[in-house]
């Protein structure tokens, strides 16, 4: 099924990536990431790299589905220090694509939508094997500690639509920064046990008339989780909201058939947001869920966050408007309703969530297959190798 109309495609093919927000830790790791690109031998695929990263995401995601399938509890310390070692690999792989792609000379639309539709696939593996090292199931605060990553990431694509510019953090702090943050949380758990963020901390008393007397680590860390990313989040919100002609920020040519202008930026923010607050409902509604429920219901809400942010990042490189998120806002819609409308459920909970997540599984995986098989056959490229006259 073609998900892109010819208009999308010409529109693709004239499509230029700008990205700023670089911090001192990229500055600092670029030399490393260009000696080790420089090692690669040419005939191998950028996308290869955007993929193995991935994979290391998703062997550790797995091993943690088998040993803490509703994410509380204890694994074995070895399996924190995997999921470290993952995130390490990916990120830093994740840096490396791109500049193989230049050295190749194969750089193309596809580069882009195959890295930033990994990575919205990644976040929510990142944040199950997060929630994993915490002990934290279903329930408000996971909605709280998945949204204050989410928001800030698809809030940055939304910025890219809108500006032409991914900007990936401050001089100070970014992708790259956060990506270690996590893996230090995993880290703790090797060194230390999950025992730790249970640590009982007694607050000053001017928090505790907000948050209480005491908190423990893990609520702590999901606090500042929440602030740094409510925080990151204003920073694009005040970059396209409060920008002065922000309907001719954008030439002719980068526009395209895009709707820009500040009406349209907060439609699009509504419907984003709103596919965030239905998927953090259906994660509070999954507290004390069932075997196996809660891990659906997560695994269906991060599936269609991937759906909404590959489609956006469609939309703004084909130039093209953003569609309504249909089936994202549909799914979790049926998903919250079943419950909020009767607690036991209309359908039996657990059946419908794993319902809901082998279907939506399915609809996301057949979308990006086509959308790259269109990419592939209108550009004249292949996913996972070089043309040889690129290699050449």
């Amino acid at each position: 099924m073609p998900f892109l109309t010819t208009r999308a495609i010409q529109g693709l093919k004239q499509y230029q990536y700008k990205a700023s927000g670089y911090t001192i830790l990229d500055d600092l790791h670029n030399p490393v990431w260009t000696a080790l690109v420089n090692r690669l031998p040419l005939w191998f695929a950028p996308n290869l790299i955007t993929l193995m990263g991935t994979i290391c995401i998703l062997v550790a995601y797995v091993l943690n589905v088998v040993y803490l399938p509703n994410f509380a509890g204890d694994a074995p310390r070895w399996l924190y220090l995997i999921t470290a070692l993952s995130v390490v690999l990916y990120v830093n792989l994740d840096c490396m694509d791109g500049k193989q792609a230049r050295r190749t000379g194969s750089s193309s639309p596809l580069g882009q939508l195959f890295d930033h539709g990994c990575d919205a696939l990644v976040i929510h593996m990142l944040l199950g094997n997060i929630a994993s090292s915490l002990s934290l199931p279903c329930g408000w605060k996971m909605a709280c500690g998945c949204l204050g990553i989410m928001l800030p990431w698809i809030l940055a694509q939304w910025e890219e639509y809108h500006t032409g510019i991914m900007v990936y953090g401050t001089r100070y702090y970014g992708v790259l920064e956060a990506n270690y943050a996590i893996c230090a949380t995993h880290l703790v758990n090797f060194f230390v046990g999950s025992a730790a963020w249970r640590y009982v901390v007694a607050l000053p008393a001017w928090l505790v008339p907000y948050l209480g007397a005491s908190l423990t680590v893990s609520d702590i860390c999901l606090v500042l989780v929440s602030v740094a990313g409510l925080s990151q989040g204003a920073h694009n919100l005040c970059r396209v909201l409060l920008a002065p002609g922000l309907s001719t920020a954008l030439s002719d040519k980068e526009r395209g058939h895009k709707h820009t202008g500040h009406l349209a930026a907060l439609a699009h923010l509504i419907l984003l947001t709103s596919v965030l607050a239905l998927g953090a409902w259906y994660l509070t509604l999954a507290q004390g869920s069932q075997w196996m429920q809660c891990r659906a219901a997560f695994t269906t809400f991060g599936i269609l966050y991937a759906l909404t942010a590959s489609q956006l990042i469609m939309a703004h490189m084909c130039k093209e408007p953003l569609e309504l998120p249909l089936v994202p806002l549909g799914v979790l819609l049926l998903g919250v309703a079943n419950q909020a409308v009767a607690p036991d459920g209309i359908i039996e909970p657990l059946l419908l969530a794993l319902l809901l997540m082998v279907l939506v599984a399915g609809w996301y995986f057949s979308y990006v297959a086509s959308v790259i098989q269109q990419i592939c056959a209108s550009l004249g490229i292949k996913a996972f190798t070089i043309k040889s006259s690129h290699v050449a």
